[in-house]
C-alpha cells in the first residue's frame, strides 16, 4: 500500500507534480475546503475504474434525495484508455474521509494537488 504524495499548488510559478503509479491499493490524505484535485491518468489499453472509499463509513442526506444515503461503496469512475481525469475532492466531500484508500486502479498514475 503507497501514500499518494500531495503537489502543492499555492504561490506563483511552476510545479513538478508528485507523480504515483497506483498498485492494489492506495491510500491519500483529504482536507475539506482545501481544494484538492485528484487526477487519474490511464496509460494502459483498456478502462480502469478504480474504487475511492473513505476510512469512515456514514451517512448524509443530499438535498435533491432527502434520504439519508450510504457513501460505504465508495466512488469508482470509469477511465477509459489513454484518458486522465480530474476529480474535484471538495465536490465530492460526501464520499472521502481524512484518509481514503483506492482500490481497482493498478496501472493507474495519480496526480494529487493542494
Amino acid at each position: 500500500m503507497a501514500a499518494i504524495a500531495t503537489t502543492t499548488s499555492q504561490g506563483s510559478g511552476q510545479r513538478t507534480a508528485v507523480a504515483t503509479t497506483l498498485g492494489a491499493s492506495d491510500t491519500f490524505a483529504y482536507e475539506y475546503g482545501k481544494g484538492q484535485l485528484l487526477m487519474l491518468f490511464n496509460p494502459t489499453g483498456g478502462t480502469i475504474n478504480p474504487t475511492i472509499v473513505g476510512d469512515t463509513a456514514w451517512n448524509f442526506t443530499p438535498a435533491e434525495v432527502g434520504i439519508p444515503t450510504p457513501v460505504l461503496a465508495g466512488y469508482s469512475p470509469a477511465v477509459l484508455a489513454g484518458q486522465m481525469i480530474v476529480i474535484n475532492l471538495d465536490e465530492e466531500r460526501f464520499l472521502h474521509s481524512a484518509s481514503n484508500t483506492i482500490t481497482t486502479g493498478a496501472g493507474l498514475i495519480a496526480i494529487l494537488t493542494l
